[in-house]
């Protein structure tokens, strides 16, 4: 056998080893990749999820309740999209009993996603096939007072921000004319975007750009519902984190209607309990708290 007819019997021998090697690698990796694809796909759900909303509806009749949660608000919007509040028992994390709730639909089958939302809350969607059933929103139950005592020296009082998003459809120069230190997010490219970045700016508020989120498409937008609060649940909501944390930021749209409500409040308590201060100072407490020199309170130092 010539040099010419080895050389293509040792390529085919070397072709047919990397075949088989392959082949066997695809049959070791199958089952685990399997794993990924249930594991890792869009539905959490252990099979398939109910087409049939009576059934969803009757899971979470059930499941609700058992997880020892109290309906505190319910509406129907527009899309005929049921969103709810509930509140978890206290003691208890929000996200723990989403995780539970979440265990409890893979059982059954039914289609439960989890949304992360922020340290206090769980977001809950649940889907009868394709289409959005119910959106949850669990709440904590805080305690009944965390308003921490009067502090004569401000540098010892926690740091409490106010954001106000949205702002450049009309003008607010009676808004940002107020007293108090706020941070004003305006849209850039609407009718009075400049002119309230302008009038901010003079009454040394301070002014960031607010970069508004892509459009959702139609089935996003639907599930994406807002969840409306009172400003008597915003303020427990604020002096609990102020309370635990030192410090903390509110971000509000210029339109929602607990706006007024919650300036007024922050109004009257900043004169004694809490210390108002502009968002980039809340980013670094320790620059701004204490004298040169001094440490900072340690319920204000960064984590």
């Amino acid at each position: 056998m010539g040099p010419g007819p080895g050389r293509a019997l040792s390529g085919r021998v070397l072709a047919l080893g990397l075949a088989l090697a392959l082949g066997m690698a695809g049959l070791w990796a199958a089952p685990f990749l399997a794993r990924m694809v249930v594991d890792g796909g869009a539905r959490d759900g252990g099979g398939p999820a109910p087409a049939d909303p009576a059934e969803v509806d009757a899971f979470l009749a059930a499941a609700l309740p058992a997880a020892g949660l109290t309906l505190r608000h319910s509406q129907v919007g527009a899309e005929g999209l049921r969103t709810e509040t509930w509140a978890v028992p206290p003691g208890r994390a929000a996200e723990e009993v989403a995780q539970g709730l979440r265990q409890a639909a893979r059982a059954e089958g039914v289609e439960l996603h989890l949304v992360p939302r922020d340290e206090l809350d769980a977001l809950v969607r649940v889907y009868a096939g394709s289409a959005p059933r119910r959106a949850l929103l669990l709440v904590p139950t805080l305690p009944a007072d965390t308003t921490p005592p009067a502090a004569p020296n401000r540098r010892e009082r926690p740091l409490l921000g106010l954001v106000i998003g949205g702002l450049g459809e009309r003008e607010a120069a009676a808004l940002v004319a107020t007293p108090l230190p706020l941070t004003v997010a305006v849209r850039p490219f609407l009718p009075h975007s400049l002119a309230v970045a302008r009038d901010a700016a003079r009454a040394w508020q301070e002014v960031l750009v607010d970069v508004a989120e892509p459009e959702l498409d139609p089935a996003a937008a639907r599930a994406a519902v807002p969840f409306a609060r009172e400003v008597t649940e915003l303020q427990a909501r604020i002096t609990h984190l102020l309370a635990t944390r030192g410090r903390t930021a509110v971000l509000l749209e210029h339109d929602d209607p607990a706006l007024p409500g919650l300036l007024g409040w922050a109004a009257r308590v900043a004169g004694s309990r809490y210390r108002l201060v502009l968002a980039h100072e809340l980013a670094r407490p320790e620059d701004t708290v204490g004298l040169a020199g001094e440490e900072p309170p340690a319920a204000l130092s960064p984590p």
